[in-house]
């Protein structure tokens, strides 16, 4: 069985894969940026962040792989199911676009998801572009 590990650069990972979806083609009206407070296996909550296309039903992240950033893709109920998720909230791009420039980062933009990260509590200033 292949292990993936965390980037611990899930929210940042999650914003340059849906620029990369859109600059792809995707459909923005399909994909939706999630956020979530999850229980990890002993018992501690994380904030994890990821894109779904509603369309098709995946669930798209980056991952390390023998130390190597790869693209995963899943089912995303099976997704959700494996992260025991406690509670998620869902933008659409408009939202995901407002929220970035108003903040200046690139998530979470909840605090108490904010407080489920762990780490320094500095947010690392996003590269927004107005339209």
């Amino acid at each position: 069985m292949t292990t993936l590990y965390p980037t611990h650069q899930c929210f940042n990972d999650a914003i340059e894969l849906l620029d990369a979806l859109m600059g792809a083609g995707a459909d923005p009206l399909q994909l939706r940026l999630v956020h979530a407070i999850c229980e990890a296996p002993d018992g501690h909550h994380y904030a994890h962040g990821w894109i779904e296309d509603v369309e098709d039903g995946t669930a798209m992240w980056k991952a390390l792989l023998d130390g190597i950033a790869i693209n995963v893709c899943a089912d995303a109920a099976e997704h959700r199911a494996s992260m025991k998720i406690l509670e998620s909230i869902s933008y659409e791009m408009t939202e995901v676009y407002r929220l970035n420039v108003e903040s200046g980062h690139f998530g979470p933009w909840i605090e108490k998801y904010r407080e489920a990260c762990g780490g320094t509590g500095e947010w690392p200033a996003a590269e927004a572009e107005s339209a």
